[in-house]
């Protein structure tokens, strides 16, 4: 018996899972310590304890079943679980266990055998296997999307620029008068290829942390107030309203950069007030920062999209559909420039009511 012993126990302690047999008072009668670990205890605290007085957490889950293999004289094989045990409190851990009646050679039933393995590594391998799946899956998507979108947005200038320069070349050839007014379409919608084209690329540079600032101090009034005047002629149907401080503003940064902040902002409220209403631009001191707002009577946007308003690739689904396309970057490319200027930038919106665009920049002493 002795002899049997050991070789039991050798078996069991050296096993890499956990083993143990229970007798008919569900008490342990042996086990190994990968078992008794899963309590908080060794081997030699558990023998002759039963598992609610271990472990009341796993008991309540554990002992039905062990009750079960004894009463059927039926295993349970293959039962998995997820717990929370003594060792590793706050932690889910994951479990596969099988229960085994226990019989002497007569085929008297004396107790459960028990063997536990720890699953938990590779269910956390799995939801790592499934998080990258579905990254990549998302991944494939937004690329089609962006593709056909992108795809879009530079066919529509191109169809119209050839007209018109078909009609110059018509012109030119029959010895007719060139109307300036052709001439000025052809580079308005060059004028928006070249900005699909640039926001693809600022949004690559972003991605690729390549995209670089050229500081120095510069008046914030004078930038607003150049900004604003070059936009004028762009939306003679928008009254552009603007309320500049008494107080100078300085800041570092980058000229170009920040100008295109404002810029787009700007051409969002033109394009997404179609009533025509005014557009207002205001520049005010704001502690140690200056408070630059772009505020249109346009069409607004719905709660639920305005936390995603500034993410790569978003679009409202409000946004008209015809005449206002986009590739859902400019907006990224702002956020991104205002937190490399150290500011932040948002937006306060009621759908109906138009939206106003805030955003801030520290200000020089």
């Amino acid at each position: 018996m002795e002899e049997s012993f050991a070789l039991l126990d050798t078996f069991l302690n050296n096993a890499p899972i956990g083993l143990g047999f229970f007798g008919l008072d569900l008490r342990f009668i042996r086990l190994n310590d990968a078992l008794a670990a899963l309590h908080g205890k060794s081997r030699h605290e558990e023998v002759g304890r039963a598992l609610h007085e271990l472990s009341p957490r796993v008991a309540a889950t554990v002992e039905p079943l062990l009750r079960q293999v004894l009463d059927t004289g039926e295993p349970i094989i293959g039962f998995d679980t997820a717990l929370e045990v003594p060792p590793t409190p706050g932690q889910l851990r994951h479990w596969r266990a099988s229960y085994y009646p226990v019989r002497t050679t007569s085929g008297k039933l004396v107790g459960v055998g028990a063997v536990v393995v720890e699953l938990t590594a590779e269910r956390h391998a799995q939801a790592e296997r499934e998080r990258l799946l579905r990254e990549a899956h998302e991944a494939i998507q937004i690329r089609d999307d962006f593709l056909s979108i992108a795809s879009h947005e530079l066919r529509t200038p191109l169809t119209p620029l050839k007209l018109h320069l078909q009609l110059l070349n018509q012109r030119c050839a029959s010895g007719q008068p060139l109307p300036p007014q052709l001439a000025r379409k052809a580079l308005a919608q060059v004028d928006r290829l070249s900005g699909v084209i640039s926001d693809m690329l600022d949004s690559s540079r972003i991605q690729a942390g390549l995209l670089a600032l050229e500081r120095e101090p510069l008046s914030l009034q004078e930038l607003v107030r150049d900004v604003v005047a070059d936009f004028r002629p762009h939306c003679p149907e928008h009254p552009l309203e603007y309320a500049e401080c008494a107080r100078r503003l300085v800041v570092r940064g980058d000229r170009g950069r920040l100008a295109q902040v404002l810029a787009n902002l700007l051409e969002n409220a033109r394009k997404y007030s179609p009533l025509k209403g005014p557009i207002r631009v205001t520049l005010a001191p704001c502690g140690a920062e200056a408070l630059v707002s772009v505020s249109d009577c346009g069409i607004g946007i719905p709660v639920d999209q305005q936390a995603h308003l500034f993410e790569r690739f978003f679009r409202a689904r409000n946004a008209p559909i015809s005449g206002f396309g986009g590739l859902g970057l400019g907006l990224y490319i702002c956020r991104h420039l205002v937190e490399r200027h150290g500011g932040r930038i948002w937006v306060e919106s009621e759908p109906g009511h138009g939206s106003t665009f805030r955003f801030t920049l520290p200000v020089e002493d």
